[in-house]
């Protein structure tokens, strides 16, 4: 009896290990499947559109990957050449070097963006205009040698300021400034626009989440592999580039910021940014410093950043409540204003001077 015990033990143990080996295999083998299967992280850097450029996103095909992320760069340089007023023979540059003279022929893209831009200053009431670009040039906020104009210079070129004198012919695709001196800048919209631009080039390669940032501008496509919301950082106006106010989860949609620290410059002790208002060809005076919108549509959202900024804090309160988008204000006084929709998804940074409110005046808590 005890030696056939011991056989069927040994039996047993045979048994077990062969088992144990067999389930070793097929987890071993489950885990390199499922990491094959796995969409992997591809991550890119450069520069484009005079700001720098990060793509990061979550594909199974290296090789797709790297030709999307290779594409996405090549369309936003092919963009920018188009869109750039500081660009020789940009297609904005061809209808600024003919104001007053002639229209010119224009991509469908660039047309339909202008269009876009239009309806977006009538929008604004004018406060809000894309035919600022001469007073963006004369300070020269962006440039290597900003200066601070003349008043009478400065009277001068408010009388080009004037979006109604953009002449569309939709039928020629034709565009047209009446007045030698005029010209459009889509700077306020131009980098949004390239959000939705590159989120239908990687939907198109078959890329399903990814993260876009253009400067200010960010996109988002679904969620990360592991299921969670991406969370994007909402920068102190008054710390350092890695300071944040808060974090925001985002998902399928753009985030765009306008601020007074963005490009700036000192003068005689003074701060002059480059936000323009079109009332007075000078840096808008405004009590806010930076204002982020969060909507689909990231041209939308880039002039509505800017066009709240200029509003100032309690006419862009107002306006918050009758706008579909997520909207975040800060103003000089260290507060920070929410719109309803986004307190379920933004959390407070820890131990700032900051005091945050859901718009218009229920505080926020943590």
């Amino acid at each position: 009896m005890k030696t056939t015990n011991l056989k069927n033990i040994k039996i047993n143990l045979k048994m077990l290990t062969i088992i144990g080996s067999v389930l070793l295999l097929l987890v071993t083998g489950v885990s390199f499947y499922l990491y094959y299967q796995s969409p992997k992280l591809f991550s890119s850097s450069g520069f484009a559109m005079s700001t720098y450029i990060d793509q990061q996103i979550y594909s199974k095909n290296t090789s797709v990957a790297n030709k999307v992320i290779s594409n996405a760069m090549t369309t936003l340089k092919s963009y920018e050449d188009r869109l750039s007023m500081y660009t020789i023979g940009s297609e904005i540059s061809k209808i600024n070097d003919n104001a007053g003279v002639s229209a010119v022929k224009v991509s469908e893209h660039t047309f339909s963006l202008i269009k876009r831009a239009v309806g977006y200053c009538e929008m604004s009431g004018g406060l809000f205009d894309i035919t600022i670009a001469p007073v963006t040039k004369a300070w020269g906020v962006n440039s290597d040698n900003p200066r601070v104009p003349s008043q009478s210079e400065l009277n001068a070129l408010k009388k080009l300021i004037n979006y109604k004198d953009i002449v569309l012919d939709e039928a020629a695709q034709t565009v047209m400034l009446k007045n030698k001196g005029q010209a459009i800048d889509l700077g306020a919209v131009a980098k949004g626009e390239a959000c939705n631009v590159l989120r239908e080039l990687y939907k198109s390669n078959g890329i399903t989440t990814a993260l876009l940032s253009i400067g200010g501008n960010i996109m988002v496509i679904g969620e990360k592999p592991n299921g969670k919301d991406y969370v994007i950082g909402v920068r102190d106006p008054r710390g350092t580039q890695n300071d944040a106010i808060g974090t925001v989860k985002l998902t399928n949609t753009t985030f765009s910021t306008s601020g007074d620290y963005e490009r700036f410059f000192e003068k005689d002790g003074k701060y002059y940014h480059h936000i323009m208002d079109p009332k007075t060809a000078a840096p808008a005076e405004t009590d806010l410093m930076s204002v982020t919108i969060i909507s689909p549509d990231g041209a939308y959202a880039d002039f509505l950043s800017t066009y709240l900024f200029l509003l100032g804090r309690d006419k862009a309160l107002k306006k918050m409540d009758e706008l579909s988008v997520g909207v975040i204000a800060v103003d000089k006084e260290y507060n920070v204003y929410l719109s309803e929709s986004v307190k379920p998804i933004f959390s407070p940074a820890k131990n700032t001077r900051y005091t945050y409110h859901l718009t218009p005046e229920t505080k926020v808590t943590d």
